[in-house]
């Protein structure tokens, strides 16, 4: 079967959502980013789904992290793509080093090829967890296997302990609290006939907070003592 795809082909600009979301529903995965798919472990399985039977799955490792491991994978995978006469060059050194273009690229590749098999038609039902249960290490490994069923959270915990929007709407404002002012003491308001008309004494310091004088100026010295002598006749 022959596969050209040019460079203007629309799979080539399907975005990162588009080819995470296909990948991980159709396999039942939870890959966050294109690269996971290095290992050449996820392109055995989606070839799987498409000719069932034609990859020796128990022969896949899906938790490949040293390079041999992951050139076996894609020994794999060229052998089957070989048998089914797909004519497609797999490049194993730039995918097994991770880079996120050279692996978009050839996830975009295998949509393509995809889409061609399946006419644009969803497949039939496939089990993708018990499926890679059948590999040999088993399922992957690292938070990246088995998506969560229908209705069910990922973390259920996290969502546990988060507010919902409607109870977080009905709770009331909290009341913030005024600075509570410094007490003081109520100011002694003494006379004298020195023409102080009145002095207004602070409680806690013992400081003159302001004078008036009957000429209406303001004297400019300031007091200390918290004791005013207010009767003439004792000067």
């Amino acid at each position: 079967m022959a596969m050209a795809m040019g460079m203007l082909d629309p799979h080539y600009f399907l975005g990162r959502a588009e080819i995470l979301g296909w990948i991980n529903d159709t396999l039942s995965l939870r890959l966050q980013k294109v690269e996971d798919t290095h290992n050449g472990a996820v392109a055995c399985q989606l070839l799987d789904v498409l000719h069932a039977g034609a990859v020796p799955l128990k022969k896949v490792d899906f938790n490949a992290k040293n390079e041999y491991d992951m050139i076996s994978n894609y020994k794999i995978l060229q052998d089957v793509f070989t048998k089914l006469k797909v004519d497609k060059y797999i490049e194993v050194t730039k995918l097994t080093k991770g880079r996120p273009l050279d692996n978009m690229e050839f996830m975009q590749w295998f949509k393509a090829y995809w889409d061609q098999v399946t006419n644009c038609q969803p497949p039939s039902e496939y089990d993708g967890p018990s499926r890679r249960a059948q590999c040999k290490t088993g399922d992957v490994k690292g938070g990246m296997g088995a998506a969560a069923g229908p209705g069910r959270s990922i973390s259920q915990g996290s969502r546990a302990a988060a507010p919902s929007a409607a109870a977080a709407a009905s709770a009331p404002a909290p009341t913030r609290k005024a600075p509570a002012a410094a007490a003081a003491a109520p100011a002694a308001q003494r006379t004298s006939s020195t023409g102080i008309d009145s002095i207004e004494v602070g409680g806690g310091g013992g400081e003159v907070q302001g004078a008036s004088l009957s000429g209406g100026a303001k004297p400019s010295m300031s007091m200390t003592r918290q004791t005013v002598v207010t009767d003439c006749s004792m000067i």
